[in-house]
């Protein structure tokens, strides 16, 4: 009878174990951009601005790719007649601004 047992834990823990390395990577909880918890707490700095939600979106794709977590927003400016501007802002820790700045520089236009 304590063979049976001992039988089921080894069959349990080698399934657990297929199971573990097995499962996709999204489960898994190493996701391709793994950014830092605590990183609302930082100081964020605008790096680049456009008129064009399209490009600003391609930019942040970019971004992205490169480890470098990125927020677009839209600017909360108005002219001097009250009229809201179409400006997009993409906005980086501020540990980051140097390398974002050297992506954004080599992105063809």
């Amino acid at each position: 009878m304590i063979r049976l047992y001992i039988y089921l834990m080894l069959i349990g823990l080698a399934g657990y174990f297929l199971y573990r390395f097995l499962k996709p990577a999204s489960f898994a909880g190493t996701e391709k951009h793994k950014f830092r918890k605590n990183s609302s707490k930082q100081n964020w700095t605008q790096v680049y601005e456009t008129a064009s939600t399209e490009e600003a979106e391609r930019i942040q794709y970019r971004l992205q790719e490169e480890g470098i977590e990125c927020i677009l927003y839209q600017q909360g400016k108005k002219d001097i007649y009250g009229n809201l501007l179409q400006g997009v802002g993409i906005a980086v820790p501020k540990s980051f601004v140097s390398s974002a700045q050297k992506i954004i520089s080599r992105i063809p236009v």
